[in-house]
């Protein structure tokens, strides 16, 4: 058996109680009766002691490689969801389920399912001499508090001494805060000038509301129409709002010899990225080589097969655009060495935010499969390679009868857990089949929590079914369907990012920019939106309409 050495944190914020409606309450779970139901059903929590198999398997995941953790923090309680269903009156052993949760966290409401989504506060503790977990950690429950605006968590109490090894054959380091799993004691944090309390920027916090129907983004690849019979593919620069109509700023992609003009669109004229196949270029002598291959000069002096070389540098720019992916807006919290956190990427054509849902590969064609992305992270090896995590929650959408108290809509359940952009998605469709009389019921429901997902899992961005359906399906489609109650997903009607001509794994590029490349021209400027100034919100009247 491997020998582990074993890992101190000397302070933790854990409580044994929590403030609920003024009265100190016990921070456990509610059911500890192991009693049978009246069914023959079992459902209780148990209380997991320090030597149980699953505390110390939290506690090497914690530790790190080679490392253990030497014991929880202080009021910090696993406990173990044990259930059982009944069948035929006595307690069916096939069905039987155990999930393991940590109990501690300050506010009361939040509850750790698994050592890798403890382990960002477990860090907070490790590192935070300014000892503020409500600015400074980036769990999942301390975010929730920044979100809500409210001071829930508390300080951690004072440092005791730290714990000694359980393993004295192997030595502790003389700090009680080795590698890996955390940075040392003695490292100080960087004075705030300014302390924040919404990690997300305004133009995050713009495409998260669900009353924002702008459904593309500055930096986005996206279909439009010439205004005749044909579309192209372009870039995203600005969007603004004009006499209330939503309107993009478009840069035509192109190859780098000769660029056209940026043009302006509304939403009608532009489809998403994926939401069409892309055409083979249209001269054969380029349909085996990337964009930065083809010699560009003699294909436009007409020394190939003939063709249209300006839409083959767009047709092959996107391909390029969509095997890239660059990263933005650094997260300042504390983290595990080599690793970056990030609040949003461009991944192939689209660019999506930590906070958001992106859809996932399914098990079939027509499995709708999404993760919630929580964390956005970017590793950095010893041979200076970098991979990247998406962290998060994955759900698969479900249409199942509709349960008899629902019949009341003041019934309808909200799942706090998911983005209100979801919530808001969920509950348009739940509507539309009651308003038809239908008896379908929608949900979005938990698969696998803080699951840890690569690029090449990700299908591409999610989007809603009212801002999105119309548009793909027609608007006459879409509102006879809606008459016969019925509200489909959207993610149905896209491709997916390894769709598009044999596409390879994700290059890391430096930034948007330097993936556009040559396919725009080299003083082109992308919006940051509301994070930027306001002539990035503004497009200028004299632009080509």
């Amino acid at each position: 058996m491997a020998r582990f050495t074993t890992v101190s944190v000397a302070r933790s914020d854990g409580r044994s109680e929590f403030l609920q409606n003024g009265s100190l309450v016990p921070n456990e779970p509610p059911r500890k009766d192991e009693t049978p139901g009246p069914d023959g059903s079992i459902d209780f929590y148990l209380k997991l002691q320090e030597n149980d198999p699953t505390a110390l398997d939290w506690k090497r995941k914690l530790g790190g490689t080679n490392f253990i953790l030497a014991e929880l923090p202080k009021d910090y309680v696993l406990w173990q969801h044990r259930r059982v269903k009944a069948k035929n009156g006595k307690a069916n052993a096939d069905s039987a389920r155990q999930d393991t949760y940590l109990y501690g966290h300050p506010n009361g409401k939040g509850r750790f399912r698994s050592a890798q989504e403890f382990y960002p506060h477990l860090l907070w503790l490790a590192c935070d001499q300014e000892n503020d977990s409500f600015h400074n950690c980036s769990c999942k429950y301390c975010f929730s508090d920044r979100m809500a605006g409210t001071e829930a968590t508390t300080k951690s109490a004072q440092p005791e001494a730290p714990t000694k090894p359980l393993d004295s054959r192997a030595e502790p380091s003389k700090a009680a805060l080795p590698t890996p799993l955390a940075k040392k004691a003695a490292i100080k944090t960087e004075p705030r000038s300014t302390q924040i309390l919404n990690l997300k920027t305004q133009e995050q916090q713009f495409d998260s509301n669900p009353e924002n129907d702008f459904i593309y983004r500055p930096g986005e690849i996206v279909w439009f129409s010439k205004r005749t019979s044909a579309w192209g593919l372009s870039v995203v620069l600005k969007r603004d709002l004009q006499n209330n109509e939503r309107r993009y700023l478009l840069q035509p992609l192109s190859h780098p010899a000769s660029h056209p003009a940026v043009a302006v669109r509304d939403r009608d004229s532009i489809r998403p990225w994926l939401a069409w196949s892309v055409p083979l270029p249209t001269i054969t002598q380029l349909r085996e080589l990337t964009y930065d291959q083809v010699p560009w000069a003699r294909v436009v002096a007409g020394e190939f097969d003939k063709g249209d070389p300006e839409v083959d540098g767009s047709i092959l720019a996107a391909k390029a655009i969509n095997e890239s992916y660059s990263l933005f807006d650094k997260v300042d919290l504390p983290t595990a060495p080599g690793e970056v956190h990030y609040k949003g990427m461009f991944l192939g054509g689209e660019k999506i935010w930590a906070g958001e849902p992106v859809r996932l590969m399914g098990r079939t064609k027509d499995e709708i499969v999404i993760l919630v992305v929580n964390q956005m992270i970017e590793r950095t090896a010893a041979d200076a390679t970098t991979a990247v995590t998406m962290v998060g929650d994955v759900y698969k959408f479900i249409e199942m009868p509709m349960p008899a108290e629902y019949q009341d809509r003041r019934n309808w359940p909200v799942n706090e857990d998911l983005p209100v952009r979801m919530n808001a998605d969920l509950s348009f469709r739940n509507q539309v089949s009651a308003d038809a009389g239908g008896n379908i019921w929608c949900e979005w429901r938990l698969l696998e929590p803080m699951a840890r997902k690569g690029l090449n899992d990700i299908k591409g961005r999610w989007y809603e079914t009212r801002l999105l359906l119309p548009t793909l399906r027609g608007k006459a489609t879409y509102d006879l369907d809606l008459q016969a109650g019925r509200a489909s997903d959207a993610s149905l009607f896209m491709n997916s990012r390894g769709e598009v001509l044999g596409s390879r794994p994700g290059i890391r590029k430096r930034n948007r920019l330097a993936t556009l490349g040559g396919a725009v021209p080299a003083d082109t400027k992308i919006s940051r939106g509301l994070d930027g100034p306001q002539e990035d919100i503004i497009i200028p009247d004299q632009v080509q309409q």
